[in-house]
């Protein structure tokens, strides 16, 4: 997501928002307008520039909060392309932070999401929830990425899911440890969001 001031100075927000439109990168990414102005004409603009979203300042933080972990719906009339059908997708990782901002755009896609934080509650979600893909952490404390593939690839309500590894390690020793431990795909942190949209895209 991208939280853009209209008012910049040189080039405005509008502009700038027109020239992030215009990236093939930019499908699916949510852009938020920041301005001090809320009239209608100023939406109108707003949508026209390719904005999905017009906050007016001081932008409030309950709704910026919302926006932050996928319960809004974009307010304004521009529309997001893109390939592939709606998945289940589990986010597995340790650190909140990376959780919630790769839950956020992924839902922000119109993908259903669930996430966990530890290996243990993402077996026992997983075999509930049945994903279609689970991106997962390689370095977790107590059951390793790699474990928890494992022994993924042993359940058979689990066997057609694709499993992504996410890691800070991308040598051919690492990619192999993955393949080996049953995973699809290697991606080395920080994975490229785009990249991500392309793989389940592929996969939708």
């Amino acid at each position: 997501m991208i939280l853009l001031d209209i008012g910049l100075p040189k080039m405005n927000g509008y502009d700038v928002c027109r020239c992030i439109r215009e990236q093939p990168w930019s499908a699916g990414m949510i852009v938020v307008a920041a301005t001090g102005w809320g009239q209608d004409e100023d939406r109108r603009r707003s949508s026209e520039a390719g904005f999905d979203y017009h906050m007016v300042k001081p932008v409030d933080l309950k709704n910026l909060g919302n926006l932050l972990i996928g319960l809004g719906t974009p307010t304004l009339s521009h529309k997001r392309t893109g390939k592939g059908r709606p998945l289940r997708v589990l986010v597995v990782d340790d650190m909140r932070d990376a959780r919630l901002m790769l839950s956020t755009l992924l839902k922000a896609s119109g993908h259903d999401v669930q996430t966990a934080s530890d290996g243990l509650t993402a077996i026992s979600l997983a075999l509930d929830f049945q994903p279609d893909v689970v991106l997962m952490d390689n370095s977790m404390p107590g059951m390793s990425g790699l474990e928890v593939a494992k022994q993924m690839r042993l359940e058979p309500k689990l066997k057609d899911a694709i499993l992504i590894a996410l890691t800070g390690h991308g040598d051919e020793e690492d990619r192999q440890k993955s393949r080996e431990a049953g995973f699809d795909h290697h991606l080395v942190k920080p994975a490229n969001i785009n990249v991500i949209r392309e793989l389940l895209g592929n996969i939708g």
